[in-house]
């Protein structure tokens, strides 16, 4: 069996609560990665005001690509994404330490 092949890609804070919450189950792309069926993305939310990674990740498989015609533009594809397949990571709150 082929190795599993990831995908890292950073995610503005409003469409990745919409994948995280399960309403956007797609990600229009450039078409830069030679994505393909069965392969898995890792959306990494990105803060695009403060710009940086905060952290929370969605690891998902990718089902379906749609990469021509519809009004989608050339070297750009639409992924759709396996909600049965979707793995949600936030990182651990800080551990605040207070002196006595």
């Amino acid at each position: 069996m082929p190795p599993e092949i990831v995908h890292d890609l950073k995610c503005w804070r409003d469409p990745f609560s919409a994948v995280w919450d399960g309403a956007k189950l797609f990600e229009f792309r450039k078409d830069d990665r030679n994505f393909a069926v069965n392969d898995v993305v890792r959306l990494q939310e990105w803060n695009e005001h403060h710009r940086y990674y905060t952290g929370r990740e969605i690891r998902v498989r990718i089902t379906y690509i749609l990469d021509r015609g519809f009004g989608i533009p050339s070297g750009h594809c639409i992924l759709s994404l396996d909600p049965q397949d979707m793995i949600r990571t936030q990182p651990a709150p800080p551990v605040l330490f207070v002196r006595c």
